[in-house]
């Protein structure tokens, strides 16, 4: 499942942001991306280092310059690394999943008290700039695209005669 997680816009004038190297805030929007996967916490170290490829030495020193910077905090429950603000940031009402659950449910609910006649059938109705078909047409009307035709085979086929 994919997810997703806010990043503002003030981030482009946030001279802390701004002054980081370039492979440093590739690591820094990473470990965002790996937050959102678990809940805001990052995994242990080892699976830093895969997810991220960077060798154990490497990960030592961006998750350090990191810190000192003030992107990263560590959490005093338990000493796991935490993105800076992420709580703060990140809403839980960000997340659908619930809503859209207790959305099904009451809609259920509804057309179970009242049900409400069936939506027609989209594959009954003719697309947008289609002819509709022949059976919908009414029998004692001429077919309005007959006369676009100009090959006598064609003519023959639009009027129902070779069908």
């Amino acid at each position: 499942m994919s997810r997703w997680f806010r990043v503002y816009d003030e981030m482009l004038d946030d001279p802390k942001v701004q002054r980081l190297e370039a492979g440093l805030f590739r690591v820094l929007v990473n470990l965002w991306c790996l937050a959102s996967r678990h809940d805001g916490r990052l995994p242990p170290t080892a699976d830093l280092g895969f997810s991220l490829r960077l060798d154990p030495a490497a990960l030592e020193t961006a998750l350090a310059a990191l810190a000192a910077a003030g992107f990263l905090d560590a959490d005093p429950a338990d000493g796991s690394l935490r993105p800076h603000g992420w709580d703060r940031r990140q809403y839980v009402s960000d997340r659908s999943t619930e809503r859209v659950r207790a959305h099904r449910r009451r809609r259920a609910a509804a057309q179970g008290a009242d049900a409400a006649p069936p939506a027609p059938d989209p594959a009954e109705e003719p697309r947008h700039g289609q002819r509709p078909r022949r059976s919908d047409r009414s029998a004692d009307r001429p077919d309005p695209y007959a006369d676009r035709c100009r090959d006598p085979v064609l003519q023959a086929f639009a009027d129902g005669s070779l069908a």
